[in-house]
């Protein structure tokens, strides 16, 4: 069984949970009680926390459903189900629920995560019974369908074409009512007007052979809207002395197309000329392709790069760790991680770097990862710095006695002469001098200045904030 996130993965549970925009609500296996529900769901059932978090998983049910309900939850079964829930104000709302069991509390629960599918299902209905009416003209419709009769001068040339018939798609593409359209001319009907312009449908009437395309390209003016462009899979076929067609508008399928280019073209420049090393690699770790950052960071062109695995760039020490947490992202028990690590450059120079590992594709895609690597030698090499001089400055604080600090202290707070020093101490001059003298020679300094400068600056260096190599890991509840 599945876990609810310990106290440590709250933040990502709460991200994944509350702040998701499915409605989403958690019930006790036993009991059927509700145990937690995310603001999306109370706001689908029309409940208040307190009044959702009283009712059990039956109280939202119909009746009816209740013992399919049971037998479901017994044997869990992984089948596509769409289900009755019950609102607040009695009205009902279709759902599809994707459920994942856990235990929380030594109980066991489970995650109901809720798609409404109410228009969905009303939407399928319709089309169920638009099919029968006009199954026996055509046995595969997309979006619109409609009938068309050819219309001739009295030479028996074809100068036009009649809607005798059409769906309800097809009305609404339009823009107009079943009145309105059944009778009217193809020519005076947008994107229709365009078609019937270029012969297309005159083609299929006099030749016989059916007109196919996906992703026509036709320059139509709305009802009351400026001329546009739009683009349509079109099907038509001789029909008598007419065509039957159909279409579908697919010009929001085209215009995503292009804006998916116009992102690539993005990420492309960014890629190119991001100063920090960036590369695309496969589930088996393998580099498809890198930036010019990222080769110059590891002296090595893109062939080589293309060549080698994220694991054979990275220091030996450094591999097991790496390649864990690459595992898990592959496997999508994580969506990312970031990591303070060591590469190895093409001529053997250790090179650390600030890792962030992600998913670009996948789920049916060929499994693509992006790394992005933040050359931080020099910091790290700062680091060991500030650490030796902390080290070096705590040897020597060591050196000095409890009383040879303690007149260090007084003489910096204080600032008065050795004599007065020594009235503080309640020792003698001599003996006061005797220890500033003993401090002298342990910081290798000759005046009492120099030796309280010595001194701060020791303090500063063991005080200092040390960077430490960190590994950051986001996950994605399943």
């Amino acid at each position: 069984m599945e876990r609810i996130p310990s106290e440590g993965e709250n933040e990502a549970y709460a991200l994944f949970f509350h702040a998701s925009p499915r409605p989403m609500y958690v019930f006790d296996l036993g009991t059927l009680a509700f145990i937690d529900v995310n603001e999306v769901a109370l706001s689908m059932y029309g409940y208040t926390r307190e009044e959702f978090l009283a009712l059990t998983l039956l109280d939202i049910r119909p009746p009816e459903e209740i013992p399919v309900l049971l037998s479901c939850l017994k044997e869990a079964p992984e089948v596509d189900h769409v289900w009755r829930h019950r609102r607040k104000d009695g009205s009902e709302v279709l759902v599809e629920a994707g459920w994942s069991r856990f235990e929380t509390q030594g109980r066991p629960a489970q995650m109901a995560i809720l798609t409404d599918v109410t228009e969905r299902e009303k939407a399928l209905g319709r089309v169920a019974a638009s099919e029968a009416e006009f199954r026996g003209a055509v046995e595969a419709v997309l979006d619109g369908f409609a009938v068309l009769s050819a219309v001739r001068d009295p030479r028996g040339r074809l100068i036009d074409f009649r809607f005798d018939d059409a769906n309800d798609a097809a009305c609404e593409l339009f823009g107009l009512s079943r009145d309105d359209l059944i009778g009217a001319r193809a020519s005076q009907v947008p994107p229709h007007d365009r078609i019937v312009a270029t012969r297309h449908y005159a083609d299929v009437v006099e030749t016989g052979q059916p007109f196919v395309a996906d992703a026509l390209r036709v320059e139509h003016a709305p009802p009351g809207g400026a001329e546009d462009v739009g683009w349509f899979d079109v099907r038509a076929a001789r029909l008598r002395d007419g065509v039957a067609v159909t279409f579908r508008d697919v010009t929001a399928a085209k215009e995503a197309e292009r804006a998916l280019q116009e992102n690539e073209t993005r990420f492309r420049m960014v890629f190119d000329a991001s100063p920090v090393g960036i590369a695309v690699f496969d589930a088996e770790g393998r580099v498809i392709d890198a930036n010019p950052s990222l080769c110059l960071l590891l002296d090595h062109d893109l062939e080589r790069l293309r060549t080698l695995t994220l694991a054979e760039l990275t220091h030996p020490e450094d591999v097991a760790p790496a390649a864990s947490l690459a595992r898990q992202l592959v496997q999508g028990e994580i969506t990312s991680y970031t990591m303070e690590t060591r590469y190895v450059s093409g001529h053997g120079a250790i090179v650390w770097v600030n890792l962030t590992a992600g998913v670009i594709a996948g789920n049916g895609a060929p499994w693509r990862g992006l790394v992005i690597l933040e050359d931080i030698t020099s910091r790290k090499h700062e680091d060991a710095e500030r650490r030796r001089a902390a080290e070096e400055a705590t040897r020597l604080l060591a050196e000095l006695t409890p009383r040879e600090r303690e007149v260090l202290d007084l003489a910096a707070a204080s600032g008065i002469p050795t004599r007065q020093l020594a009235q503080r101490l309640h020792v003698s001059a001599r003996t006061a001098e005797s220890h500033m003298a003993s401090v002298y020679r342990k910081l290798h300094v000759t005046s009492r200045d120099s030796a309280l400068a010595e001194y701060q600056r020791l303090l500063d260096a063991t005080s200092m904030p040390r960077s430490t190599t960190t590994t950051r890991v986001r996950t994605e509840a399943p």
